[in-house]
């Protein structure tokens, strides 16, 4: 399949669970015990087993609301062996974040009535950039330069 064109020229699916009717996209609720994540060793886990998820065939076709097919997705990511941290903080915005930037892996299929697809196994996957973090904002949002970090 190969990668995807800058202009999407070359792309034939999309899944893409759309645009909600207040502007929020690409997002889903996803069930609690499907992540996991503990940023004090630097690992967590996403995982999710035939989500049905909306296949848009194309990101401009997705945008435009166009025609789909219902899908089935499942995938498995991993992210570890954290090689830097960030302290982001604007008071401004009221924002702080505790980012990591790791390695990680991920094995995807999807499956609609007419195609599949499996990828290469996690372990032959490349991650061009991967992060894990927390944030907090406004009344987690920590005292005058303090640090995002979880709390109990």
């Amino acid at each position: 399949m190969g990668a995807v064109a800058p202009d999407f020229s070359n792309q034939v699916h999309d899944y893409n669970p759309g645009i909600a009717e207040n502007g929020l996209f690409w997002t889903i609720p996803f069930p609690e015990e499907g992540a996991w994540i503990d940023l004090a060793s630097g690992k967590a886990e996403m995982h999710a087993l035939s989500i049905e998820i909306p296949d848009t065939y194309t990101f401009g076709n997705a945008a435009a609301r166009g025609p789909q097919e219902m899908a089935h997705v499942s995938f498995d990511v991993w992210w570890h062996s954290p090689s830097a941290t960030e302290q982001v903080r604007n008071d401004e915005q009221g924002f702080a974040a505790t980012l990591l930037e790791m390695e990680s892996a991920i094995s995807f299929s999807a499956e609609s009535e007419n195609f599949a697809f499996i990828s290469d196994p996690p372990e032959k996957s490349q991650a061009l950039y991967a992060r894990i973090g927390y944030t907090a904002n406004g009344v987690f949002l920590p005292p005058e330069g303090g640090l995002a970090t979880p709390t109990a």
